[in-house]
């Protein structure tokens, strides 16, 4: 019975390729905040929208409950959602930065600190 075996040899040699750092997303605004704040704006930017079509009583044709019902089932009320959404992503905001802060350095920290110290990180 044959082996598939490639050997180092046969294959071709590796592009060569520099890195280099990109500028922020968002001009002035570190990309570390960026991060943390772009679910946070993405959900209520979507949830203004259902918000704005509920209120407006738009598209009723395709509505999987009817208000009634909704009005039966609904036990929460909106400041309790509110408060409740709010105290989420103030937790998902606290783990996101502690994750930001205890993983490796990026390229571009690391780039700012060799030429700091003026030895390779």
């Amino acid at each position: 019975m044959a082996a598939n075996v490639t050997l180092p040899e046969a294959l071709p040699p590796l592009p060569t390729y520099e890195l280099t750092e990109v500028s922020s997303l968002i001009p002035g605004v570190d990309d570390f905040y960026v991060s943390l704040m772009a679910p946070v704006v993405a959900y209520w930017i979507v949830s203004g929208i259902f918000h704005f079509i509920d209120v407006f009583d738009l598209f009723p044709q395709y509505r999987l409950h009817t208000p009634a019902e909704i009005t039966s089932r609904n036990r929460a009320s909106r400041y309790e959602v509110f408060r409740d959404v709010i105290l989420q992503q103030i937790i998902q905001m606290g783990v996101g930065a502690v994750l930001a802060f205890l993983d490796p350095l990026s390229t571009g920290a690391r780039r700012s600190m060799m030429s700091q110290s003026g030895r390779r990180a």
